[in-house]
């Protein structure tokens, strides 16, 4: 939820691209934000389509990949 493990994913599998500085220790929402977009934009130099860039809304649920009204009870 944080982006510290897509950051330094990231940075492993592509030490070619510039990643950003990112926040390793991130606990206020706002740096949390700011991992994911850094992680978003590493992506787009990587080759991946704007249109298919992550954003933090993604991440906001617990249950990632699952709108809200599509959870069970």
């Amino acid at each position: 939820k944080d982006g510290v493990i897509l950051c330094e994913l990231f940075s492993i599998l592509c030490p070619e691209i510039e990643l950003g500085r990112y926040n390793k220790y991130a606990t206020l929402d706002l740096w949390k934000r700011d991992n994911i977009q850094i992680f978003a934009n590493a992506t787009v130099k990587y080759g991946v389509p704007r249109s298919a860039k992550l954003n933090y809304t993604f991440f906001e649920n617990n249950n990632v990949g699952i709108r809200s009204e599509e959870r069970r009870v």
